[in-house]
């Protein structure tokens, strides 16, 4: 019993070196995963909205903006979304993200839903500059 509770202290101290696979299955080291994992905002991470993105989803920051009002924000099939700032938002960490704009229905109206992308620490917070996302 001893022995296999030093194991599992030795095990959860340990840093790791995991690969993760992009879009076009080149592999992407993350060094010493959790510490240098990539770190973004997150709608659905309570309470402080920060999140060590899973290995699987180390590559980017998303921020999605739609056009949806603050009564209806987080009421479509975009059910994660929050009113912040003005604007109706949805964070999170991907593996892969593509910047641009699409249109969705609900209740009878077309709405926009724009997609930004950034590969930094945070990059996707309420307040980050549109224009600034790749």
């Amino acid at each position: 019993t001893n022995k296999m509770k030093l194991t599992v202290v030795l095990l959860l101290s340990t840093s790791v070196n995991l690969i993760v696979g992009d879009v076009d299955k080149n592999p992407k080291t993350i060094k010493s995963y959790p510490e240098k994992s990539l770190k973004c905002y997150s709608s659905l991470t309570k309470p402080d909205k920060k999140l060590i993105c899973p290995a699987a989803r180390a590559n980017h920051c998303v921020k999605q903006v739609s056009t949806l009002t603050s009564d209806i924000c987080g009421a479509t099939e975009y059910f994660g979304d929050e009113y912040v700032n003005g604007e109706c938002q949805y964070k999170k960490c991907s593996a892969t993200c593509k910047p641009g704009s699409t249109n969705f229905n609900y209740e009878g109206q077309t709405f926009a839903r724009t997609t930004y992308c950034c590969e930094t620490d945070y990059c996707n917070s309420s307040n980050f500059v549109h224009t600034s996302f790749t």
